[in-house]
């Protein structure tokens, strides 16, 4: 649907269905356009994500510990020979 929002407070910022710029202000102010957001991180070309969106959620994400990533993923040998 080509909608965006903005990264840490998951207001919307872009409703490219909107027939003018003003009609796409307004449609973005409505608060039901919003989202929640969620702490994510990247990692072996996965993108991971804590699934609390509480005021604490970044808190809480940062500090466990860090999701199980693929061995073979950082194997070089394995990458050199292009089996990952």
């Amino acid at each position: 649907h080509g909608w965006r929002w903005e990264g840490t407070k998951g207001e919307c910022t872009a409703i490219p269905q909107a027939s003018t710029p003003e009609e796409e202000k307004k449609l973005c102010a409505n608060p039901k356009a919003s989202c929640r957001t969620f702490p994510t991180m990247e990692a072996d070309g996965l993108l991971w994500v804590w699934p609390e969106s509480g005021p604490d959620a970044a808190l809480e994400a940062a500090c466990l510990r860090q999701p199980a990533l693929v061995p073979e993923l950082h194997d070089e040998e394995l990458v050199a020979a292009g089996r990952v």
